[in-house]
């Protein structure tokens, strides 16, 4: 069997970006969150020197090659990373989401606005009729041409 590929319209695939963007950085602020959690936790527990958490922040800081990195400090500068990114992001997608109401409003605003306003009239033997009020049908037995004033 054939499978379909359904085509995603500009604003599905805009919705998708900002969903993936969204819970990436959401994912990075939770990290962030354990990392705070953990450092409260290196410090509190006793004896330091036993302590798991703090050797793991010790060796994450070798790593680094910055000597002692405070999870604490690393935890809040990952919340607070990730929630600009994610402010930045919202922002960006609800005014992208308002231009694209916008137009469309427009557009629906200026097609009622043509078909109100008569802008088209329909001519048969060279004599412009004249639109239809109620429901009748109008007999088509010879050419029509529509014409746009």
């Amino acid at each position: 069997m054939k499978k379909e590929h359904k085509q995603l319209t500009k604003e599905q695939k805009s919705k998708i970006v900002e969903i993936t963007l969204l819970s990436f950085f959401g994912a990075i602020w939770l990290m962030g969150l354990v990392f705070a959690i953990l450092g409260m936790c290196a410090f509190n527990i006793d004896p330091v020197t036993q302590n798991p958490v703090y050797m793991a922040q010790k060796t994450f800081g070798s790593m680094l090659g910055m000597g002692l990195v405070d999870f604490r400090i690393f935890g809040s500068i990952l919340i607070i990373v990730s929630m600009l990114a994610i402010i930045i992001i919202l922002y960006i997608y609800a005014n992208k989401y308002d231009t694209i109401k916008i137009t469309r409003d427009r557009r629906e605003r200026m097609m009622k606005e043509l078909l109100e306003s008569n802008a088209f009239s329909v001519v048969k033997d060279d004599k412009e009729l004249k639109p239809v009020t109620d429901d009748k049908v109008v007999p088509g037995d010879t050419e029509t041409k529509a014409k746009i004033m």
